[in-house]
């Protein structure tokens, strides 16, 4: 099994500006950031969309659940539980949900978070 984690807006990129070395983009989860055109390297984030529980709650948690792919957990975890009964092999593998929410939010409004709101 694998978990796929949608894109808040969809899996495509907005260029919002570019020169001979680098280019700003905006992906599907409102991260804003600066990639090398020709080399390799850690982008540059530069901003995030999501940047409160209230932005959360009123843009981003409806675009997340109306998106065509969700998982059923319960479902999930009854097939992994057959599986494992019969002998077969199995593997369970996805993003950690605090590498995703840092995807959609950064690192600082996520800490943050964690910190001040730990039941969002």
């Amino acid at each position: 099994m694998c978990w796929c984690w949608p894109k808040a807006f969809g899996a495509g990129e907005t260029i919002l500006s570019e020169d001979a070395q680098t280019k700003v983009v905006r992906n599907g989860n409102g991260r804003i950031a600066r990639f090398w055109k020709h080399r390799s390297g850690t982008p540059e984030h530069l901003g995030f969309e999501c940047e409160s529980r209230r932005t959360w709650e009123e843009r981003f948690k409806p675009a997340m659940l109306a998106n065509w792919m969700q998982v059923n957990v319960e479902k999930a975890a009854a097939h992994f539980r057959e599986a494992r009964g019969g002998g077969n092999g199995r593997i369970w593998r996805g993003w950690r949900a605090l590498e995703q929410t840092r995807q959609i939010m950064g690192d600082e409004v996520t800490l943050m978070a964690m910190i001040e709101e730990p039941e969002w």
